[in-house]
């Protein structure tokens, strides 16, 4: 236990450098560019580290989130997502990080993978703007959905 507190400290420390030195960086050099983005990129590989490394398995979650919304902000800053449809990114990391906490075996109920499943898609919906198309469909998703609750075994 004094060992986890004793490297907390530690912890902080190195990303205030691995932060400072990203943002010291941009400074320096022209060629180097620093946004938000790397700085969630970072504190969610240093969260995953102390995760895995400290066996503190309730970092998960933010570690994973705080990654897939850096590299989300990333690719949508490089052009390769569309900036219109910011919030569909959102969803789908939620998705992806509740995927991934049960992967990980942070939690064993199975609820997170079709939660998640469930983020991704609408998500997806969002992000390819078929919601229109889809929720023009909403009797059958009615029936769909009492299907799911009654034939769900429990």
């Amino acid at each position: 236990m004094t060992n986890v507190l004793h490297r907390r400290p530690i912890i902080i420390g190195v990303l205030f450098v691995l932060i400072g030195g990203l943002f010291t960086a941009d400074k320096m050099f022209e060629a180097f560019s620093v946004g938000w983005s790397h700085v969630l990129l970072v504190i969610g590989v240093a969260l995953a580290v102390e995760a895995f490394h400290g066996k503190r398995r309730a970092l998960v979650f933010p570690s994973t989130f705080l990654f897939l919304l850096g590299a989300f902000l990333l690719a949508q800053q490089e052009g390769w997502l569309d900036e219109k449809v910011w919030y569909s990114y959102i969803i789908m990391a939620i998705g992806i990080t509740f995927i991934v906490v049960y992967l990980t075996r942070a939690v064993t109920d199975s609820g997170f993978v079709i939660s998640g499943l469930l983020f991704i898609a609408v998500g997806a919906l969002f992000a390819f703007q078929l919601q229109d198309d889809v929720l023009s469909w909403w009797p059958l998703w009615m029936i769909v959905f009492g299907l799911v609750l009654v034939f769900i075994r429990r």
